[in-house]
């Protein structure tokens, strides 16, 4: 019997089959026998269980529909994501809770109106174009769009449509499952985002940036390096890079390639070969790009052109040889003038002095001889004002052109004097220099004062002969017309130490401070030159070579004062 309820035919030819039964040919009850009544009356009966039997099972069946309709019911409403029915005109039909919960709208408020008027108006000709052409061809479709909830926010969401067609195959209407995009949106926006600076980086580079393989080929290259090199696109990506290079370069390359494999990192100066033949020397730098697996994604390779650091270098090398000819032709220069002109200098002195004894004996013998007392004194004169002064001249001619010649050879071997950077103690190297001019200090009567002085690095005995050299300069131009006061002191300024030589003494004009650090200039005081005029110039020179500079500030009538910056220790 259960197979009768199957489907809604097989009842209707039961139906017919008892109506054909019933309306057969009737018996006569009188005619039947007590027997036969009771047979009918006993399948009558049996009839009747069968027909409440059917009616239980309908009733348990019906009962087993409701629950699994409830589950279904409870599955569509409470759905991880949104269910909606939608007609062809674009209407919602049917809708689940979760479609609701997603757009703060209650069903009644969802269901009867336009799926449309949910969305973002920007999206929704998309939305349009995707139901035309469903109806038309009666496809699943898939779209991402942005859906409106009722407080006025905005959810991004992927809609999955499915056409329902009826019998003629004629769409009739669409199921749409809705999910919730957000998150996967906001990740993609930033990746978005972070692809577009990393292209914009990528392209403003000023260096050829490629990316590689693990084979070395080149799967994408910037545009200043295709134009700096002269390739087209096609020309140079999807190549080997090692191929650009000379054969040198190449060959240092492929060895040096499989250690990025093993997490290392590459760099190297390679030549590599631009589209007209000509080579270009590029510092070339490598390292591997990793994804969240710890597998190497692909290859980052910078390329800097170094040939204007190349042209300045071999520019370098030949001013270093200059400078080497020159100091050498210095040198020679010097030994030159020593020798041609402290020869004869120390000739003068030599005769000078010889000279001076042969007038003290003349004038011995005029003492002991009996001579004329007017030629006698006439004599003497000569011998002690003329000729006496004369020498005296000489001799103080012939010492300033020895200090000018010791000066100069100071001046031509400053550069060559080997340096021992070491940290410097400013305080004991000042108080020894202070202490070994005590005689000129007292013979000025002069007050110096030493500050505490931060340390520095450099040469001591280089530093020793330059603040020497200021400390006297000091000394010699004091004012005559008031106490000599000369104050050293310093401080660190901006990560180097800066010291102080300051005096009140008879000042500089502008003109004579733009001069100062020349060779050979010397300030006047009263109309008497003081020094040779080469202790401020190789104090300039040894200064510049202990990364180390002077400066000075003055005024005429009020003091000067020179500042030494050196760098820290």
């Amino acid at each position: 019997m259960a197979d009768v309820y199957r489907d809604g035919g097989q009842d209707h030819s039961l139906h017919e089959r008892a109506r054909q039964r019933y309306h057969g040919p009737s018996s006569n009850a009188a005619e039947l026998s007590a027997g036969e009544i009771a047979d009918l009356v006993s399948e009558l009966e049996v009839h009747q269980i069968e027909l409440e039997m059917q009616n239980e099972e309908l009733e348990r069946t019906k009962r087993e529909l409701d629950r699994a309709q409830e589950k279904y019911l409870d599955l569509y409403d409470f759905a991880p994501v949104g269910y909606l029915t939608v007609g062809v005109e674009g209407l919602i039909t049917e809708v689940n809770l979760t479609f609701c919960s997603m757009t703060g709208q209650t069903r009644g408020n969802v269901i009867g109106r336009p799926l449309s008027r949910l969305m973002v108006p920007e999206d929704r000709d998309a939305y349009y174009r995707v139901m035309s052409e469903m109806k038309a061809n009666a496809r699943e479709s898939r779209l991402e769009l942005r859906i409106m909830r009722s407080d006025g926010g905005v959810f991004w969401s992927c809609l999955r449509f499915v056409p329902m067609p009826d019998e003629t195959h004629r769409v009739v209407h669409l199921r749409a499952a809705v999910s919730d995009i957000s998150e996967q949106k906001a990740v993609e926006f930033k990746l978005r985002d972070s692809e577009h600076r990393f292209h914009s980086l990528f392209e403003a580079a000023e260096d050829f940036v490629h990316l590689l393989d693990a084979e070395g080929v080149v799967l994408e290259t910037n545009e200043h390096a295709l134009v700096r090199l002269g390739y087209h696109h096609e020309e140079f990506v999807g190549h080997r890079l090692d191929e650009f290079f000379t054969e040198s370069s190449r060959r240092r390359f492929r060895e040096s390639f499989p250690h990025l494999l093993e997490g290392g990192c590459y760099r190297e100066e390679v030549e590599i070969v631009s589209s007209d033949g000509k080579t270009l020397p590029v510092d070339c730098q490598g390292t591997a790009v990793r994804g969240q697996n710890g597998q190497v994604a692909f290859y980052v390779f910078w390329e800097r052109d170094i040939t204007a650091q190349k042209e300045a270098q071999r520019k370098h090398a030949s001013l270093l040889e200059e400078l080497r000819r020159k100091n050498e032709d210095m040198q020679h220069f010097t030994s030159v003038i020593r020798n041609d002109l402290g020869n004869p200098i120390m000739a003068f002195q030599g005769f000078s002095r010889e000279l001076g004894v042969s007038c003290r004996q003349v004038e011995q013998l005029l003492q002991d001889q009996p001579v004329d007392t007017h030629v006698r004194g006439r004599l003497r004169r000569i011998l002690r004002e003329d000729i006496g002064r004369s020498l005296e001249f000489i001799e103080s001619s012939a010492a300033e052109m020895q200090e000018l010649l010791e000066g100069l050879r100071q001046l031509a071997t400053v550069g060559t004097v080997t340096l021992q950077i070491e940290p410097v103690d400013m305080n004991a190297l000042m108080n020894q220099i202070v202490g070994s001019m005590t005689f000129e200090i007292e013979a000025c009567a002069a007050e110096v004062t030493v500050e505490v002085l931060p340390g520095c690095r450099g040469d001591c005995a280089q530093l020793q002969q330059v603040f020497s050299n200021l400390v006297s300069n000091a000394l010699k131009y004091l004012d005559d017309d008031r106490p000599g006061r000369i104050r050293i002191g310093g401080e660190v300024q901006d990560g180097r130490s800066v010291y102080c030589v300051e005096d009140n003494g008879i000042g500089m004009t502008p003109e004579q401070c733009d001069r100062v650090f020349d060779i050979f200039f010397r300030a006047e005081k009263e109309s008497e030159a003081a020094g040779e005029g080469l202790g401020l110039p190789i104090a300039e020179r040894i200064l510049s070579r202990l990364d180390g500079s002077i400066r000075v500030e003055s005024e005429a009538g009020q003091g000067s004062r020179f500042f030494v910056s050196l760098p820290r220790a």
